[in-house]
């Protein structure tokens, strides 16, 4: 609401709460569900190339990849996210990452069904 009532037209607001790692987020999720954190990883390299494999390979035989070549390719990257403009701009307040990744872990546990 806030990007319709004092966002300026044609401009983009990044909304976000927090820079972790992919690593740091795995970590983070596999605390909250109480799971292990998967042990295996690989070099960047290493993805890209499985990622090219399996995209090749899925759509020879008719199929969608479950991970596609660029999407394996943009998981070997850190992302950073500015959301100063957002928070200037529009009053942007994330709410605190480690409540969402809280919540969206009991809601997948409940089957994907509001608790309230």
């Amino acid at each position: 609401m806030a990007a319709m009532d004092r966002g300026r037209p044609g401009d983009r607001y990044l909304l976000g709460a927090a820079n972790w790692t992919a690593k740091r987020f795995f970590d983070r999720i596999a605390t909250l569900a109480d799971r292990r954190v998967p042990v295996l990883t690989a070099p960047a390299a290493a993805m890209r190339v499985g990622g090219a494999v399996m995209d090749f390979a899925f759509r020879q035989v008719g199929r969608t990849p479950p991970v596609d070549r660029a999407s394996a390719e943009m998981g070997t990257y850190f992302w950073y996210l500015d959301d100063a403009k957002a928070r200037k701009e529009l009053g942007w307040s994330p709410r605190d990452a480690n409540e969402t990744l809280h919540d969206t872990v009991s809601w997948l546990r409940h089957g994907g069904r509001s608790t309230a």
